[in-house]
């Protein structure tokens, strides 16, 4: 056998460490959304309890609080034009609280319910669920909502990336809604 000249491997040299200083660009960008992701996390489930503490101070309230008496019913979402569907910019298809009352009406069936109870128990819950107007209060629900906006200058890599230099948004907003029902203690 012989050997390989020396001139034909000098065109080699030094493509491993490039090669390895490209893996380690890769691993930090998918290190650095990891952590982005994991504190996106925590900062929605801190938005999430902020919620549910304000609509559990009212559901622990003496009085009833209702702070949203006419809720608006979506029937369902469609995307805005050229934007992806499940986005900030879906736009909410409003429906009729009757399609929920019918339906919920439907499933319960009051009249075949109050065949089960004795006399003296009052059904007009059961009755009243057929009532759109009534079915926030009937049910005794109190909301608590709650928004966070966390900057993206608190991720300096973010501005690295192609999509937040075209956007130009400065910050990131989690809203939590939370409802609970009144816990009214005698």
């Amino acid at each position: 056998m012989k050997p390989v000249p020396p001139i034909l491997l000098r065109g080699k040299s030094g493509q491993a460490i490039a090669e390895l200083v490209m893996g380690l660009i890769a691993l930090v960008v998918v290190f650095m959304g990891m952590l982005l992701i994991q504190s996106l996390g925590v900062m929605h489930t801190q938005t999430l309890m902020a919620a549910r503490l304000e609509a559990g101070k009212d559901a622990l309230s003496d009085q009833y609080i209702c702070r949203y008496s006419s809720p608006q019913w979506i029937n369902t979402w469609k995307a805005a034009a050229g934007q992806d569907t499940y986005s900030a910019h879906d736009l909410p298809i409003f429906g009729s609280p009757n399609n929920v009352a019918s339906v919920i009406g439907a499933y319960a069936q009051p009249s075949e319910l109050q065949r089960y109870l004795p006399q003296s128990t009052d059904v007009t819950y059961f009755k009243n669920a057929a009532a759109p107007d009534s079915l926030l209060s009937d049910f005794f629900l109190t909301h608590g909502q709650a928004v966070t906006n966390q900057p993206l200058a608190a991720y300096p890599f973010i501005q690295w990336l192609p999509a937040y230099q075209s956007s130009g948004s400065g910050s990131i907003q989690l809203q939590g809604n939370a409802w609970l029902t009144w816990a009214h203690i005698e």
